[in-house]
This record gives structure tokens, sequence and C-alpha cells, in this order.
């Protein structure tokens, strides 16, 4: 259904869309974090998505590149630094 095209979606943009370890990385962390969320709060319906959700809109606000891109910029920084 729509929901997985979504995720999939989502995965490779969380993790870094133009790189190759970036969706699977993405989709890595997604899974980690849903679980989670719905371990700690499945009690309180509703509040895991909500949860997920804000941490989704943090990364892509404050991590333009992805997850991937934070490696990317430290490795920069360190060749520089060299």
């Amino acid at each position: 259904g729509p929901a997985t095209s979504v995720e999939a979606l989502v995965g490779a943009i969380v993790g870094g869309l133009g790189t190759l370890w970036g969706p699977l990385l993405g989709a890595v962390m997604l899974h980690l974090l849903a679980e989670a969320t719905r371990n700690l709060f499945g009690a309180l319906p509703g509040l895991n998505m909500v949860i997920y959700g804000s941490v989704l809109v943090l990364i892509v606000m404050f991590l333009p590149r992805g997850i991937s891109g934070v490696g990317a910029s430290a490795r920069d920084v360190w060749r520089g630094r060299r």
C-alpha cells in the first residue's frame, strides 16, 4: 500500500540521497526508531507516531544531506585538518 511506498522513500531521504549506503542506513534507523517508540509508548495510542514524526521533521530540517551526510562532512573536516 501507500504506507510502504512512503516508508521506502522516507528511508532514502533520511539516510541521504545520492549515496550508496544512505538509504540502507536510513531504513535501519527508521525501523529502530519505530520499534523503540512503539515499545516505549505503546500504551499511549498515537504518541509513538507523534515522536516518530517529530524526529523525522528534525532530521530533514537539520540534516539536509541525511544521516550519511554527517559522516561525509566529518570526513571532509578530518581530511582538511591533515
